[in-house]
């Protein structure tokens, strides 16, 4: 594989580390942030789902403003976005402003979501663009471990804002790769064909249901770990076993997300998604009933995370290659769609429930219908 081809995967996936590392930043501070806007779990449930927000309306127009842009300067102006943001959020002196941070970060993720499939399945085919796809999968969880692991403790000892500053620095360094590195595919890929098309009917009823399959994975999984921390501070969890929770439940995901990849392109990946899911339910189960945490959060982030990548692939081959750009674009505009509403949805279950088991029973119950939806694709 050529280099710039490399580098340009090293950035997507440092992309999507920072992306998972943004995300989890207002669950791993969610005490503090409670505390210091006043929210309760449902309003502490938007703030979560307000980075999802962008997408839902800006994934098609982002989608394409890069045929005039161009996938290179998309993705870094994508990029660019989710640092101004994070540092907005950082010196934001209210809740208004620390929103309005959130969303200029989650309007520079879309880029990024939207244009990393189209990009990857541009350079690299068959299991070297499972393996590609993979890794980029991958890298979100490994962002989302590390921010308890890192900004945790950096909240702790200089205060919330340079834990978002922290998340700022991340995001950039993927810019300054992108644009060393980078190198045009040949044009001639296509035949002359439209590198940006509207799909067909069956191509947007295929790329749909793989959005919701996203989006009910992504139930279960954004909000085992959005609220995670809740969970914790009710049962008293403390010290090196508090800390090491959601690094067990997404540090793995990288190393099964590959498993799962290299298993379904030899037995199917039926199999896979089913098992995939069943293991991510019953840690989540598992935990709300009161399993001993770290226990669940090792089954969720090994068994229950090798069908991660197995979901994205299928997004982005439910369209032929010149109508990829605008398929991700619907693939994620329902991904950001469930992405919002379903944090609020959950931590409104929380509220009724008395505490944050009732957002693992929601989580729980919105997971499930991944099933039904993947076989509907099938």
């Amino acid at each position: 594989m050529k280099r710039g081809h490399l580098g340009t995967l090293a950035a997507i996936v440092l992309a999507r580390m920072a992306f998972g590392l943004q995300v989890q930043t207002v669950a791993t501070l969610g005490p503090a942030l409670r505390h210091a806007f006043a929210l309760d779990f449902a309003g502490f449930g938007t703030l979560v789902g307000l980075y999802m927000l962008p997408g839902v309306a800006l994934a098609i127009p982002v989608a394409f403003a890069g045929r005039r842009l161009g996938d290179r300067n998309a993705l870094a102006i994508g990029m660019a976005l989710m640092t101004l943001g994070s540092a907005l959020s950082a010196a934001a002196p209210g809740v208004v402003l620390f929103g309005a941070g959130r969303l200029i970060s989650g309007s520079g993720a879309v880029a990024i979501l939207v244009f990393q499939g189209k990009v990857l399945s541009e350079r690299y085919s068959g299991r070297a663009f499972s393996l590609a796809t993979s890794l980029q999968t991958g890298a979100f969880p490994i962002g989302v471990g590390l921010a308890p692991l890192v900004l945790g403790p950096l909240a702790a000892w200089l205060g919330w804002r340079c834990a978002f500053t922290a998340g700022a620095i991340v995001a950039g360094i993927p810019v300054v790769l992108l644009l060393a590195t980078w190198r045009e595919i040949a044009p001639a890929r296509y035949s002359g064909v439209r590198l940006l098309a509207w799909p067909s009917r069956r191509e947007v009823r295929l790329v749909v249901l793989a959005g919701l399959v996203w989006v009910f994975y992504n139930a279960g999984f954004a909000n085992y770990l959005a609220f995670m921390p809740s969970l914790m501070a009710v049962r008293h969890l403390a010290g090196a076993v508090a800390a090491s929770v959601v690094p067990l439940a997404t540090w793995p995901n990288l190393a099964f997300v590959l498993l799962g990849a290299a298993v379904g392109h030899r037995f199917g990946n039926t199999p896979v998604f089913l098992a995939g899911t069943l293991c991510t339910l019953a840690a989540i189960v598992w935990a709300v009933g009161g399993g001993p945490l770290p226990a669940t959060a090792l089954l969720f982030g090994t068994l229950g995370a090798v069908h991660g990548g197995i979901i994205v692939a299928t997004g982005t081959l439910a369209t032929r290659p010149e109508n990829r750009g605008i398929g991700m674009a619907i693939f994620y505009t329902v991904y950001y769609a469930g992405g919002f509403v379903f944090p609020a949805l959950c931590g409104h279950a929380a509220d009724l429930a008395g505490g944050p088991q009732g957002a693992f029973i929601a989580a729980a119950a919105l997971s499930t219908l991944a099933i039904p939806a993947w076989l509907l694709i099938r």
